[in-house]
Protein backbone atom coordinates (compact mmCIF):
# COMPACT_ATOMS: atom_id res chain seq x y z
CA UNK A 1 0.00 0.00 0.00
CA UNK A 2 1.43 3.35 -1.03
CA UNK A 3 0.28 7.06 -1.47
CA UNK A 4 0.06 8.16 -4.66
CA UNK A 5 -0.69 11.51 -6.55
CA UNK A 6 -1.86 10.41 -9.61
CA UNK A 7 -5.22 8.21 -10.48
CA UNK A 8 -4.92 5.65 -13.75
CA UNK A 9 -7.55 4.67 -16.15
CA UNK A 10 -6.23 0.95 -14.08
CA UNK A 11 -7.99 2.57 -10.92
CA UNK A 12 -11.79 3.15 -9.38
CA UNK A 13 -12.44 5.94 -7.26
CA UNK A 14 -15.22 5.47 -4.48
CA UNK A 15 -16.14 8.16 -2.42
CA UNK A 16 -18.42 7.73 0.76
CA UNK A 17 -18.84 11.09 3.46
CA UNK A 18 -16.20 13.35 1.32
CA UNK A 19 -13.67 11.15 1.66
CA UNK A 20 -12.09 9.33 -1.56
CA UNK A 21 -10.36 6.07 -2.08
CA UNK A 22 -9.10 5.00 -5.07
CA UNK A 23 -7.39 1.30 -5.81
CA UNK A 24 -6.90 -0.73 -8.97
CA UNK A 25 -9.63 -2.16 -10.98
CA UNK A 26 -8.21 -5.51 -10.52
CA UNK A 27 -8.45 -5.40 -6.81
CA UNK A 28 -12.48 -4.76 -7.38
CA UNK A 29 -13.54 -7.98 -5.96
CA UNK A 30 -11.73 -7.63 -3.01
CA UNK A 31 -13.20 -4.16 -2.24
CA UNK A 32 -17.05 -5.42 -2.01
CA UNK A 33 -18.33 -5.15 1.03
CA UNK A 34 -15.61 -3.63 2.49
CA UNK A 35 -16.49 -1.26 5.61
CA UNK A 36 -13.64 1.56 6.70
CA UNK A 37 -14.60 3.23 9.86
CA UNK A 38 -13.23 5.80 11.66
CA UNK A 39 -13.03 5.12 15.79
CA UNK A 40 -11.82 6.77 18.71
CA UNK A 41 -10.70 4.85 21.59
CA UNK A 42 -8.64 5.47 24.91
CA UNK A 43 -5.20 4.14 22.92
CA UNK A 44 -6.30 7.32 20.26
CA UNK A 45 -8.23 7.92 17.19
CA UNK A 46 -7.52 5.45 13.90
CA UNK A 47 -9.47 4.04 10.64
CA UNK A 48 -10.61 0.65 10.71
CA UNK A 49 -10.79 -1.65 7.51
CA UNK A 50 -12.87 -5.10 7.45
CA UNK A 51 -13.35 -6.88 4.79
CA UNK A 52 -15.95 -10.10 5.08
CA UNK A 53 -12.96 -11.73 3.37
CA UNK A 54 -10.72 -11.77 5.79
CA UNK A 55 -10.02 -14.07 9.02
CA UNK A 56 -10.35 -12.82 13.08
CA UNK A 57 -7.46 -14.32 14.69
Amino acid sequence: MALDESISENDVVEEEAGLSFVFRKNFAPYMENVVVDYVKTWFGRRLVIESPLTGNC
